[in-house]
């Protein structure tokens, strides 16, 4: 697969001096310090590296996946069916793919501090509706 480097910087990486800065759309700071590393851009739209190597936000990733990710407003407090929910809704009006919406979560995750558990288990219940085409009728 063949991948480009990010050369441009986002405004929200611009000049990062709030390690903790509040990242469109959330509404609360994350749980961990960002951080802006260059992007690799894969075929098929996604990004790396999502996150920073201490687990904080990629502040230039999460500027990427954020196109009205609904996922990525949910806040902390949020139940897998929640999750799996926006998810959903994000596949149908937004990525349009598994690994787009995938990653959307998993910078979710990061931000705001989500079990494993609970994004894993988010992410194989997404995977199971999406599977059975219940995402794109139910979003």
């Amino acid at each position: 697969m063949t991948s480009t480097t990010e050369t441009s910087v986002p405004s929200s990486a611009a000049g990062l001096t709030n390690t903790r800065e509040v990242l469109s759309p959330a509404t609360t700071a994350p749980v961990g310090d960002e951080c802006a590393l260059t992007l690799t851009y894969d075929e098929d739209g996604n990004v790396t590296p999502l996150t920073c190597p201490d687990g904080g936000v990629n502040v230039w990733a999460w500027e990427h996946y954020n196109r009205g990710a609904t996922v990525m407003a949910l806040g902390r407090d949020v139940s897998v069916s929640a999750i799996t929910q926006a998810m959903c809704f994000d596949y149908g009006h937004g990525f349009g793919t598994n690994p787009l919406t995938i990653s959307a979560s998993q910078l979710a995750a990061a931000y705001y501090g989500w079990s494993s558990n609970t994004e894993n288990s988010a992410v194989q219940a997404f995977m199971s509706e999406n599977a059975d085409q219940r995402c794109i009728t139910s979003s």
